[in-house]
């Protein structure tokens, strides 16, 4: 029997019905993904199977609840999950995924992918519906997976996780087949993993924290340089390379970098590792107890590792109020901090890792997903070579005032920085607005030179034309290259 079933490649795990020629799990894991652990789950009704990959820091889990199954024995699977959560992922480090056959047919789902609240206690909606809001854990098919109703389910606490999900038609079932594209596990070897980041040269401001910047130190610092020097002795494509260094190596000196700052942990992440430390405790101390069967000890001890497992989740939520508490109070005298809070809900920030072709084919090399999105934006944007050959139809006009000399004060430059909004993009390899804003009266004076050679020379050095284009994803699948829209980033130098 398990000859038949195996498949090249792929671990099997199943959980047949002992009694019953009906029902049971059957879960595939690639032998890429190391699993350390699996537990079982059967009570004649319904069944699960759970794995724990620790090196991806997940659990994968399969479950079947058929559809005459009393609400107590749904609710004994639930508790299998609660007491899997208990024991192995007391510090909320297991990224979990579930799915099944949960058969809950006529089932409204919102648009945040959470059960709909109901007042029907005691069955199996409302007690996944608990568990769903026990557990933080989303919900990402919407399609019918049989007939009209939705009975198969996925649900994952990974926002991030899911990509695209898609039911196509099974010939051989009345269920339709869920193909659900994520993001590549840890421990798993892919094209992807292979390919890595492309490298991108130049140097790297994104590094340096800012906000804690001494500016008075740098632009004293820069205004010591001779800068008629060494703009006389550089040429105008290697000036900006010049200039760049110059700064750079100025904020290493007076700004500190931003890991210095993640690494600070809040008084909640304090409160929780304390918590973790004596739920551990208590777990030794009720297996041992387990062991001399003292009921009374196991009820305390339990009682007491509930309570504080009540307490590690509930710490999540008094934190993300505190944080929500302080963005609101912000909106009037730091608007951007508040905007940026409300970003991380509202769009993922990190690049497209995964897309499909017209042809339903996944992409998952950097290059290629560059190329396909390039293809995508090139499509939407009028060719710069069809304007270009219709500049050239155009009549030039007569200059009746050629211009002869060229006036560019310190004044200017600066008034030109003002023009800049403090938290104006730019390449990570760029010198961003806030040096150039709190900088402005040291740095006026190498930009004035700069640009009045630049003017008599007629040339303009090509990494100021050079454009940094970043996908950002608007709605919809994001493994469809239609639902991103291109942000063009230029050096604030060619803007001032």
């Amino acid at each position: 029997m398990d000859t038949e079933i195996n498949i090249k490649n792929y671990n099997v795990f199943r959980c047949d019905c002992k009694k019953s020629q009906h029902g049971g799990v059957l879960l595939y894991v690639h032998q890429n993904i190391i699993i350390n652990n699996f537990f079982f789950f059967d009570d004649d009704e319904c069944s699960a199977v759970i794995c724990i990959s620790k090196l991806s820091k997940c659990m994968i889990s399969c479950l079947y609840r058929p559809p005459t199954a009393s609400p107590e024995s749904f609710s004994n699977l639930l508790n299998f999950y609660n007491n899997f959560f208990s024991m192995h992922n007391t510090t909320n480090k297991l990224q979990s995924y579930i799915f099944g056959d949960f058969n809950l047919p006529k089932f409204s789902w919102n648009s945040h992918c959470t059960l709909k609240k109901l007042s029907l206690k005691g069955t199996a909606y409302s007690l996944l519906n608990s568990f769903m809001d026990e557990h933080l854990l989303l919900q990402y098919i919407k399609a019918n997976t049989r007939k009209n109703n939705i009975l198969d389910l996925f649900l994952t606490n990974d926002p991030n996780f899911v990509h695209l999900v898609k039911c196509v038609d099974f010939n051989i079932s009345d269920h339709y087949v869920v193909k659900i594209f994520t993001n590549c596990f840890k421990s798993l070897s892919t094209d992807l993993d292979n390919a890595g980041k492309p490298e991108i040269s130049g140097l790297d401001f994104s590094t340096f924290n800012l906000n804690h910047a001494n500016f008075d130190e740098i632009t004293n610092e820069l205004s010591q340089i001779n800068w008629e020097s060494i703009i006389s002795n550089s040429t105008i494509e290697g000036f900006p390379e010049v200039f760049k260094q110059l700064i750079f190596s100025t904020l290493q000196k007076h700004c500190p970098s931003v890991s210095t700052f993640k690494n600070r942990k809040s008084s909640y992440w304090k409160k929780r590792r304390k918590i973790s430390r004596k739920i551990r405790n208590y777990n030794k101390k009720l297996k041992r107890y387990n062991t001399v069967n003292n009921s009374f000890a196991i009820q305390q001890i339990s009682t007491k590792i509930k309570n504080l497992q009540d307490g590690y989740k509930n710490s999540f939520f008094d934190e993300k109020r505190l944080a929500e508490s302080l963005a609101t109070s912000k909106i009037k005298t730091n608007s951007k901090y508040f905007f940026k809070y409300a970003n991380i809900f509202r769009k993922t920030l990190s690049s497209p890792s995964l897309l499909l072709d017209k042809d339903d084919v996944l992409i998952n090399d950097p290059k290629s997903i560059a190329d396909k999105l390039q293809d995508h934006f090139r499509s939407v944007f009028s060719n710069p070579k069809n304007s270009l050959e219709m500049a050239l139809k155009i009549k030039k006009p007569e200059i009746n005032y050629p211009i002869s000399q060229f006036s560019l004060s310190k004044n200017d430059i600066v008034m030109a920085i003002d023009k800049i909004k403090m938290d104006s993009a730019a390449p990570h390899s760029e010198i961003p607005a806030k040096v150039f804003k709190n900088c402005k009266a040291a740095l006026s004076l190498p930009l004035q030179i700069f640009w009045k050679k630049s003017f008599t020379s007629g040339t303009v050095p090509q990494c100021y034309k050079a454009q940094q284009i970043v996908p950002i994803h608007k709605k919809g699948p994001k493994t469809d290259p239609t639902n991103y829209r291109p942000v063009s980033l230029t050096p604030h130098e060619i803007k001032i």
